[in-house]
């Protein structure tokens, strides 16, 4: 990580912030930044990978909980929706209303989000998000890899980009969020069983916890390394392991696993392939 703190002592700290702020929000690239008592902290990651590019999330707060939307990381799973509509009601203005739950009923409604779009922080004393005990991966017919665990998202240069829980993998090549989904998938009528076309899982017990790390292949396969399993679209197959290479560009003969179609059809991660 890069990094560039700046005094509050400087000459010109204030209207500097405000101007810094601004043009960071406009940045291809989203770094990190902080505030202390007496510094402005800038973190810039090294690496030019989607997954940091800007990020537009809203807040919506009450006394009890602060709702965060991530706008580029939902794709509309309703889950929110169907599950708490006095809520979340996508033809209202503002769409979230806090005030119309509890902040314990809209925490749990808000944990069935399987992108991540969806994040909370309570005021009331109440449990924030737990890391969860597996790390799993649910494949969805013609669509994303839904994963949910203790994750961590690595650059190819070995930068952790994210500390994820919730997350959309896109799997179709197409997002122009990757390595997130962004329903990409149904506008180049991306076709993909929700098998689990593998039959090599560890014959061993398996063990779900702990670190699952996402390697993101430069214009490659997403690589898991950590314990995990991947369950089919029906539930009726899975596999477990703590090594595998993921397709994400969309060709692979053998989904969800990489079979090296990338390097045939010349996949970047640098750019949309719809």
């Amino acid at each position: 990580m890069k990094r560039v703190i700046v005094n509050k002592s400087a000459t010109g700290y204030v209207s500097w912030k405000l101007n810094i702020i601004r043009y960071l929000e406009n940045e291809a690239i989203l770094p990190y930044y902080t505030f202390t008592q007496s510094e402005f902290i800038i973190n810039y990651p090294n690496s030019n990978e989607e997954a940091m590019k800007k990020e537009r999330i809203y807040s919506y707060q009450d006394d009890d909980i602060t709702v965060n939307y991530n706008l580029r990381r939902c794709i509309h799973a309703a889950e929110c929706v169907r599950g708490l509509p006095e809520v979340f009601d996508p033809d209202r203005r503002p769409w979230i209303m806090p005030n119309n739950a509890t902040a314990e009923q809209i925490s749990k409604i808000i944990l069935r989000c399987p992108t991540g779009a969806l994040t909370f922080d309570r005021h009331d004393d109440g449990e924030e998000e737990a890391i969860p005990g597996a790390n799993t991966i649910q494949i969805t017919d013609n669509g994303p890899l839904y994963v949910r665990g203790n994750v961590l998202l690595i650059s190819p240069d070995g930068t952790i980009l994210k500390e994820e829980t919730r997350l959309a993998l896109c799997r179709c090549g197409a997002s122009e969020n990757k390595p997130y989904c962004d329903n990409s998938h149904q506008k180049i009528g991306f076709q993909a069983s929700g098998e689990v076309k593998d039959d090599r899982s560890e014959t061993r017990e398996p063990h779900l916890g702990g670190i699952l790390e996402i390697h993101l292949g430069e214009n490659g396969p997403v690589r898991l390394k950590g314990n995990f399993e991947i369950t089919a679209s029906d539930g009726n197959s899975t596999f477990h392991g703590t090594k595998a290479s993921l397709c994400r560009c969309g060709g692979s003969g053998k989904k969800p696993f990489c079979d090296g179609t990338h390097r045939k059809i010349g996949f970047s991660t640098e750019r949309s392939m719809a």
